[in-house]
């Protein structure tokens, strides 16, 4: 497994490093997010409940690209 050293000088690059470190915590985050709403678009009863469960999936899918991010 491969090793990377952090250093930084002061409080802004702190939070740059760790933010770096924890990406894959919020990649994990806003994947959970997004199946959350799909389990309520796929198995709700209620029509609103499955229109804004979409309407939130596509707007997280919309930043994301918008990001060239991935999940």
């Amino acid at each position: 497994m491969g090793k990377i050293i952090l250093e930084f000088d002061n409080i802004e690059e702190q939070d740059e490093a760790l933010t770096a470190v924890n990406a894959s915590k919020w990649k994990s985050a806003v994947w959970e997010l997004d199946q959350y709403y799909r389990s309520v678009a796929k198995y709700s009863e209620v029509d609103s409940e499955i229109e804004n469960a979409e309407i939130v999936r596509e707007k997280i899918r919309e930043i994301l690209f918008d990001n060239e991010l991935f999940l």
